[in-house]
């Protein structure tokens, strides 16, 4: 698994702009791996977590993952 951090602004552009590494990230690995279908899953995050996974709304837009609080 390859991981990239791109630093977004957040605002009404956010959703097109992941869309749009989603698709830079496809391309650049199409290029050197042929024959293999390339998927991508974006996170969004304040900082970078190993734990992180994707969040979506009900209308498929993704949101800001938060870690859980742990308990004492």
């Amino acid at each position: 698994m390859d991981e990239i951090i791109v630093e977004l602004p957040l605002g009404d552009e956010l959703q097109a702009n992941v869309k749009k590494v989603e698709k830079y990230m496809i391309l650049g690995m199409e290029k050197v791996i042929k024959h293999v279908t390339i998927k991508v899953e974006p996170t969004l995050m304040t900082r970078w977590y190993k734990e992180a996974e994707p969040v979506y709304d009900e209308e498929d837009n993704l949101l800001l993952w938060t870690p859980k609080m742990k308990e004492m």
